[in-house]
């Protein structure tokens, strides 16, 4: 949750904001959360870019699964490079993610859930537990909010 200080705020505006001053501030706060979102990880395996990952034994990331029951509770974002085992790895675990070759289907729900190797699917898993990692923007963006694990029985 972004919380959005009324410090930031001229004293002399707070009583009325145009819609323009509003989205002016809301981005500033935004976009300086996204960029504390983004850590330095070390990978724990060969990983792909834009993949799930979580938090293995040894605090290294390495691609999610939703069959993994170690996995659940330890989603921790998404990579945003590719990495070989030991090699440094961006990993934004709130924000905004692009990729102009994603083709998300918006009429399939706008949740996003982890798969299997750190994929994403518009589709909820019937087994393992279900990690809601993000959102849709659009066909190309998305929106990482990583919710708790649900373990399925």
């Amino acid at each position: 949750m972004i919380s959005f200080h009324l410090d930031s705020i001229p004293k002399a505006a707070k009583t009325f904001l145009t819609v323009a001053q509003v989205r002016e501030i809301v981005t500033e706060q935004l976009t300086a959360a996204e960029d504390a979102a983004v850590n330095a990880c070390v990978a724990g395996e060969a990983l792909d870019g834009h993949r799930v990952v979580a938090m293995n034994s040894q605090g290294r990331v390495v691609h999610a699964d939703h069959g993994t029951a170690s996995h659940a509770g330890q989603v921790y974002g998404m990579t945003l490079t590719s990495a070989l085992t030991g090699g440094p790895v961006p990993v934004r675990s709130f924000g905004v993610l692009e990729d102009s070759n994603w083709r998300w289907d918006l009429s399939s729900g706008l949740s996003l859930f982890l798969s299997t190797n750190g994929i994403l699917t518009q589709t909820a898993p019937a087994s393992g537990f279900v990690c809601r990692v993000g959102y849709l923007v659009s066909p190309t963006r998305i929106f990482i909010d990583i919710q708790p694990s649900i373990d399925l029985i």
